[in-house]
């Protein structure tokens, strides 16, 4: 059960935030988004590589 609470209270803060945003800070918002996926997709990469050895 808890698995599932914290997904939704998650999901409805993000409607929250996305609700509240002006037009012209959309591309902050996916510049940013893109920006913390280009630094994590490395890390996931090093530490999926590196167990495989």
């Amino acid at each position: 059960m808890k698995g599932c609470v914290i997904p939704s209270i998650s999901q409805s803060h993000r409607a929250q935030i996305a609700r509240n945003l002006q037009r012209q800070r959309y591309g902050y918002v996916f510049g940013f988004n893109m920006f913390m996926a280009l630094i994590v997709e490395p890390s996931f990469c090093v530490d999926v590589s590196d167990s495989w050895k």
